[in-house]
């Protein structure tokens, strides 16, 4: 029984990576208001690593990160060190403060974010001797948060509903379990 609660868990994992890896690399890239597209795979890392943990956020955010090196990253490596360090900073939280309010995901994903582009800047551009830091925070840094807050919550709560399914003891998947994960979500998201 153990084992077909991991399988899910698997399942739930690499479907969530794959999907946001999709949609982020696509859909809004080609969406993109002012440059500026939602990362999706670092949603998928702090969701992770904030509901399972330290161990789940470093080898999460490393998936995350060594997908966005592979296709799309300038220095090999570079994501995946970042997002591993994202992941493990969002379980370490975990340790200090869990509950189900919606603020504090958001906060985390705001923070995780405002970071990631931090990194950037200075792997990317002060190493370049590129210093118009202020510039880089006003212009790229606080509106990819805000569009990743705002997208990433509903997959957040995705993640959270797909492996509170998982988590399940049963084993047979119907097709009204998926409406019965969207209309805990709806309700959830009502409540708040």
């Amino acid at each position: 029984m153990e084992y077909k609660r991991m399988a899910k868990q698997v399942l739930v994992v690499f479907a969530a990576i794959y999907v946001s890896f999709i949609i982020q690399t696509s859909i809004f890239n080609r969406f993109a208001m002012a440059g500026i597209a939602p990362n999706l795979l670092l949603v998928v890392t702090v969701a992770f690593g904030y509901l399972h943990g330290r161990k789940s956020g470093l080898i999460i955010g490393f998936l995350c990160g060594i997908l966005l090196d592979i296709f799309i990253g300038s220095f090999f490596g570079m994501n995946a060190l970042i997002f591993m360090y994202i992941g493990y900073l969002n379980g370490f939280v975990r340790l200090f403060y869990f509950g189900d309010d919606v603020k504090f995901p958001m906060f985390l994903i705001a923070a995780s974010d405002m970071l990631y582009g931090c990194a950037i800047f200075v792997t990317m551009f002060l190493m370049r001797r590129q210093m118009d830091f202020e510039f880089y925070l006003e212009h790229v840094i606080v509106p990819e948060a805000v569009y990743t807050v705002i997208v990433g919550i509903i997959i957040y709560f995705m993640i959270y509903l797909a492996l509170r399914w998982a988590d399940k003891q049963e084993t047979n998947l119907n097709s009204s379990d998926l409406c019965v994960l969207a209309d805990q979500l709806v309700e959830h998201l009502r409540k708040r």
